[in-house]
């Protein structure tokens, strides 16, 4: 199966979701408040960080089946029943440190209302029983991706997403805003999606075939899943830890502000991530030579895709955002989600090198590399703060990304060259947000055209071959 049309599948999972929360932000805003949307934007993001407390299985699941895309029906099904009854016993253990972790948070560290903050803590015990439902959507994905039904993986994801955004805004019309209802309608939701996927999972991998632990395949994903997991739960924590800090310090109203336009910009990496995640299986089930060659190319066409996308959403973001939040809208928030653009376009970038380790099983460098990084990004978060404010949080946000991206490049050393070419159009984006500031709306249309022209001759060779490539398929 194609990467491209893989990756097309993927990108319009992530898409509609993004187009349906541009129209739900507004909406949400006004039903619940800021400040219950930002206590609600910080509960999802607990969920979201404790969904990886599945010990890396989904990665490694994909990277298993696909490698094992020669062997028999019933060695695959073995992998993914005894990632499935791992997760059972870590998935619990999930839930547990989730409860009493966020009943601290919510009851001694978030400053909110005292009637909100009991809403939020009757809700604890139903997101610690939503963990198991994310870490098993997450094996199940991982599974139907290895064998390449992208599309059948993104048409439950539209759906699981779309209810997602959809159940607790019917609840917060058609009753009350109340927090507890509001989680208990998302994780509906989700485990909508997780039913629709283990059928999937039956017909594809499971049918006719026994219920097998596997002791080998036990231990080859734990090996490879264990120091995944050390960068799926660090990673989170790197990505959230900005909002953590903005709600202890300056409270939930803050964090709304934060989070719009972070969040906002955070889409952007869909494009990447729909990329990466089709390429992933092709890696881990090519040769040495296969792989370095795929990851290599595979750099510079991101790259030369996104950067005038991302461009162009730096000049854009400060006409919509005001739309978007209502009567929160300041200059912060424009500031805000453009260096939040930048970061998470770098972010996309370092999906390729970090995909091309784990596909050579190097999880325990990038685990590495993500433990070296945390405690020096909370001391330039607390810095960067303290002198720049929220739009300073931003920045360090950004600055983390382009240090992650090096690092991963230099120790995956598939293009070396492109660090300095990724450096100077990361500059390039950074000045455009201080004259985007200065701009009025028909002057922007004009810097647009200019961007996308440079864009295009400065990218003139890989399009080229992009060109090239495409018309020798249509072919």
């Amino acid at each position: 199966m194609s990467v491209v049309k893989n990756t097309v599948y993927n990108l319009t999972g992530s898409v509609i979701p993004l187009l349906l929360a541009l129209v739900t932000i507004p909406i949400y805003l006004l039903l619940i408040g800021p400040e219950r949307y930002g206590a609600l934007a910080i509960a999802w993001l607990i969920l979201g960080y404790f969904g990886m407390f599945d010990l890396g299985l989904g990665r490694a699941v994909t990277q298993r089946i696909a490698a094992l895309n020669e062997a028999s029906a019933q060695k695959r099904a073995d992998v993914f029943w005894t990632a499935s009854l791992i997760n059972v016993g870590i998935s619990i253990l999930g839930s547990i440190a989730m409860y009493f972790g966020a009943q601290y948070f919510f009851a001694t560290v978030f400053k909110v209302d005292d009637a909100l903050r009991l809403e939020i803590l009757l809700a604890v015990p139903i997101l610690a029983g939503a963990v198991p439902i994310i870490t098993m959507t997450a094996v199940a994905s991982g599974a139907l991706q290895a064998r390449q039904k992208f599309l059948e993986v993104n048409l439950v994801t539209v759906l699981s997403s779309s209810l997602f955004q959809l159940a607790p805004l019917a609840i917060a019309f058609l009753f009350e805003p109340n927090f507890l209802m509001l989680i208990i309608a998302a994780v509906f939701a989700r485990t909508v999606g997780l039913l629709i996927l283990c059928q999937r999972v039956y017909k594809h991998i499971l049918m006719e075939l026994d219920c097998t632990f596997d002791k080998t395949e036990w231990l080859t994903l734990l090996s490879f899943g264990s120091w995944v997991t050390v960068s799926s739960i660090i990673g989170p924590i790197m990505y959230g830890l900005d909002r953590f800090l903005i709600g202890a310090w300056a409270g939930a109203a803050m964090v709304a502000l934060y989070t719009i336009p972070f969040q906002l910009a955070q889409r952007f990496s869909i494009i990447p991530q729909a990329f990466n995640t089709a390429l992933f299986p092709k890696l881990s089930g090519a040769t040495a030579e296969e792989r370095q060659v795929l990851a290599a190319k595979s750099l510079p066409a991101i790259l030369t895709l996104t950067w005038p996308i991302v461009a162009l959403a730096i000049l854009i973001l400060p006409f919509i955002l005001p739309y978007l939040m209502q009567g929160i809208y300041s200059d912060h928030a424009a500031k805000i989600g453009q260096y939040a653009l930048i970061g998470w376009w770098v972010v996309g970038l370092a999906m390729t090198p970090l995909a091309y380790l784990h596909s050579r099983g190097k999880a325990r460098l990038t685990a590495a590399i993500h433990i070296i990084e945390v405690p020096l990004y909370i001391v330039v978060l607390y810095i960067s703060y303290e002198f720049g404010g929220i739009t300073g949080v931003a920045v360090a946000f950004l600055a983390r990304c382009v240090v992650d991206l090096v690092v991963m490049i230099w120790f995956s050393s598939i293009k070396n060259s492109m660090i300095l070419n990724i450096i100077f159009w990361t500059i390039s984006l950074v000045i455009m947000i201080e004259f985007s500031s200065k701009l009025n709306f028909f002057t922007t249309v004009a810097l647009v055209i200019i961007v996308m022209c440079l864009g295009v001759f400065c990218n003139r060779d890989h399009l080229r071959e992009l060109r090239h490539r495409i018309i020798g398929r249509v072919i």
